[in-house]
């Protein structure tokens, strides 16, 4: 691989995990990964590292575009998000749904909060506060 300067960097592919499509990862969090190991190797072309981590499902969507637009790191993550990201009303309804796990740190579960908030257009501070809290996890989410 060489760098956006033309110094060639090595890359260990182990750093960024694969990515299939199914339901358990997020195309969101994984596309951020590899954003940010191309970034930390200073690696400018993340378009041509994207297919070697993709498998299954998620190389299929890859493979149906034209090599214009693989080379397109727009859009690559463009068709991925597309076939991947989660349905801002399926967000929704994780969002209202979430409760604070017994084993789970406020700050974790507050980033899922906000992970899940982005997804479907986020909510503002003031409809935040405008119902009484009624768990733990309202309290600090009434917070945020």
């Amino acid at each position: 691989m060489c760098s956006g300067n033309g110094v060639h960097k090595s890359l260990d592919l182990r750093l960024i995990p694969e990515f299939d499509g199914s339901p358990q990862q997020s195309v969101v969090e994984w596309l951020e990964k590899v954003e940010l190991v191309c970034k930390l190797r200073d690696i400018s072309d993340v378009a041509s590292v994207i297919p070697l981590r993709l498998t299954g499902g998620a190389f299929a969507v890859y493979l149906q575009l034209n090599a214009q637009e693989r080379s397109s790191i727009d859009k690559v993550k463009e068709a991925l998000l597309a076939a991947f990201a989660t349905d801002p009303f399926v967000a929704y309804d994780q969002f209202v749904s979430r409760k604070l796990g017994p084993d789970e740190s406020p700050d974790v579960f507050l980033a899922e909060l906000r992970r899940l908030a982005t997804l479907f257009g986020g909510v503002s501070g003031e409809s935040a506060l405008d119902t009484k809290p009624q768990s733990p996890a309202d309290k600090v989410l009434c917070c945020w």
